[in-house]
Protein backbone atom coordinates (compact mmCIF):
# COMPACT_ATOMS: atom_id res chain seq x y z
CA UNK A 1 0.00 0.00 0.00
CA UNK A 2 1.12 3.60 -1.13
CA UNK A 3 1.93 6.26 1.39
CA UNK A 4 -0.43 8.51 2.30
CA UNK A 5 0.74 12.28 1.15
CA UNK A 6 2.19 14.34 4.07
CA UNK A 7 0.47 17.42 5.12
CA UNK A 8 1.97 20.51 6.73
CA UNK A 9 0.08 22.32 9.09
CA UNK A 10 -1.32 25.67 7.37
CA UNK A 11 -0.86 27.78 10.73
CA UNK A 12 0.95 27.95 13.76
CA UNK A 13 0.49 26.51 17.22
CA UNK A 14 -1.45 29.33 18.62
CA UNK A 15 -1.60 28.71 22.14
CA UNK A 16 1.72 31.07 22.68
CA UNK A 17 -0.11 33.92 21.63
CA UNK A 18 -2.98 32.91 23.86
CA UNK A 19 -1.00 32.91 26.44
CA UNK A 20 0.48 36.00 26.01
CA UNK A 21 -3.17 38.01 25.54
CA UNK A 22 -4.08 35.91 28.82
CA UNK A 23 -1.40 37.23 30.41
CA UNK A 24 -2.26 41.12 29.54
CA UNK A 25 -5.46 40.76 30.42
CA UNK A 26 -4.52 39.38 33.63
CA UNK A 27 -2.17 42.56 33.64
CA UNK A 28 -4.75 44.72 33.04
CA UNK A 29 -7.20 43.21 35.65
CA UNK A 30 -4.00 43.72 37.81
CA UNK A 31 -3.71 47.49 37.37
CA UNK A 32 -7.74 47.92 37.88
CA UNK A 33 -7.35 46.45 41.43
CA UNK A 34 -4.05 48.49 42.40
CA UNK A 35 -5.91 51.46 41.06
CA UNK A 36 -9.13 50.96 43.04
CA UNK A 37 -7.12 49.68 46.23
CA UNK A 38 -5.22 53.29 45.50
CA UNK A 39 -8.00 55.11 45.31
CA UNK A 40 -9.71 53.38 48.53
CA UNK A 41 -6.66 53.91 50.93
CA UNK A 42 -5.65 57.48 50.68
CA UNK A 43 -7.52 60.52 49.89
CA UNK A 44 -6.71 61.85 46.71
CA UNK A 45 -4.90 64.52 45.42
CA UNK A 46 -4.65 66.45 41.76
CA UNK A 47 -1.75 65.09 41.29
CA UNK A 48 -2.61 61.31 42.21
CA UNK A 49 -6.35 61.87 40.01
CA UNK A 50 -3.85 62.38 37.00
CA UNK A 51 -1.52 59.36 37.52
CA UNK A 52 -4.68 57.37 37.91
CA UNK A 53 -6.31 58.85 35.28
CA UNK A 54 -3.27 58.00 32.89
CA UNK A 55 -3.39 54.41 34.18
CA UNK A 56 -6.57 54.07 33.40
CA UNK A 57 -6.27 55.57 29.92
CA UNK A 58 -3.12 52.89 29.92
CA UNK A 59 -5.04 49.98 30.55
CA UNK A 60 -7.95 50.91 28.26
CA UNK A 61 -5.67 51.43 25.01
CA UNK A 62 -4.11 47.95 25.92
CA UNK A 63 -7.76 46.35 25.97
CA UNK A 64 -8.51 48.44 22.58
CA UNK A 65 -5.26 46.65 21.16
CA UNK A 66 -6.09 43.35 21.85
CA UNK A 67 -9.79 43.24 20.64
CA UNK A 68 -9.83 45.70 17.80
CA UNK A 69 -9.38 46.04 14.54
CA UNK A 70 -8.03 43.09 11.91
CA UNK A 71 -4.65 43.12 13.12
CA UNK A 72 -5.62 42.25 16.98
CA UNK A 73 -4.08 39.17 18.30
CA UNK A 74 -7.54 37.93 18.59
CA UNK A 75 -8.68 38.41 14.46
CA UNK A 76 -5.38 37.07 14.06
CA UNK A 77 -6.03 33.68 15.77
CA UNK A 78 -9.43 33.68 15.05
CA UNK A 79 -8.07 33.50 11.31
CA UNK A 80 -5.54 31.16 12.15
CA UNK A 81 -8.31 28.45 13.72
CA UNK A 82 -10.43 28.85 10.65
CA UNK A 83 -7.34 27.75 8.33
CA UNK A 84 -6.87 24.81 10.51
CA UNK A 85 -10.58 24.35 10.55
CA UNK A 86 -10.33 24.46 6.86
CA UNK A 87 -7.65 22.16 6.66
CA UNK A 88 -8.67 19.73 8.86
CA UNK A 89 -11.87 19.21 6.80
CA UNK A 90 -9.93 18.49 3.78
CA UNK A 91 -7.95 16.30 5.42
CA UNK A 92 -11.45 14.33 6.13
CA UNK A 93 -12.98 14.62 2.83
CA UNK A 94 -9.90 13.16 1.74
CA UNK A 95 -9.68 9.93 3.67
CA UNK A 96 -13.64 9.48 3.20
CA UNK A 97 -12.28 9.05 -0.70
CA UNK A 98 -9.27 6.90 -0.13
CA UNK A 99 -11.68 5.03 2.00
CA UNK A 100 -14.23 4.44 -0.57
CA UNK A 101 -11.44 3.88 -3.13
CA UNK A 102 -10.16 1.07 -1.20
CA UNK A 103 -13.90 -0.23 -0.55
CA UNK A 104 -14.48 -0.26 -4.64
CA UNK A 105 -11.07 -2.05 -5.22
CA UNK A 106 -11.97 -5.06 -2.88
CA UNK A 107 -9.40 -3.26 0.16
CA UNK A 108 -6.70 -4.86 -2.61
CA UNK A 109 -3.88 -2.67 -2.17
CA UNK A 110 -3.94 0.42 -4.20
CA UNK A 111 -1.59 3.68 -5.09
CA UNK A 112 -2.41 6.35 -3.15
Amino acid sequence: MGDLPSYIEPVPNTCDTLDKIITTLEDVCDSFNAIKEEIKSSKINMDDKLEIMESLLVCKVTLENLSNGDLSPLETIRSANEKLRDWGNELVESHKEILSKKKKKGNKGFDY
